[in-house]
């Protein structure tokens, strides 16, 4: 993914929708975000795009950054002011997502649809 679409941070969440929180499995970056890490889940427009509709979800700027992710200052600090979260689906439904974090502007709807091509790749490590 780092080729076809690029990333500063890349990050792999399941979701539990039983306890309202993503778990975060894979990192690359470990030490300010490092796997096992759990963020809860709020009701927001992030979440009923990517979550219960099953759409990337594109956030361009600083700004999109603040607005979504509780996190914004650790995820500023690291450079990154954009991001991509693409759903990974199963059986009709979300278990998880794919997010890539970039400088800010870096993700259009074409790396959405690149994404998504890559998401099911992440099945077997989210059904464990």
């Amino acid at each position: 993914m780092r080729q076809a679409i690029g990333h500063r941070l890349f990050t792999i969440m399941q979701h539990d929708a039983r306890r309202c929180v993503n778990r975060r499995v894979y990192s690359s970056r470990q030490g300010p975000y490092p796997a096992g890490g759990e963020k809860p889940v709020v009701d927001s427009v992030w979440t009923r795009q990517l979550l219960k509709e099953g759409r990337p979800f594109i956030g361009r700027s600083r700004d999109d950054i603040r607005t979504h992710f509780a996190d914004h200052a650790l995820i500023e600090a690291l450079g990154c002011e954009s991001v991509l979260n693409i759903p990974v689906i199963w059986n009709g439904r979300v278990i998880g997502t794919v997010n890539l974090l970039d400088r800010a502007d870096a993700y259009v709807p074409h790396h959405a649809r690149l994404g998504v091509g890559f998401a099911p790749f992440a099945i077997p490590g989210l059904l464990c």
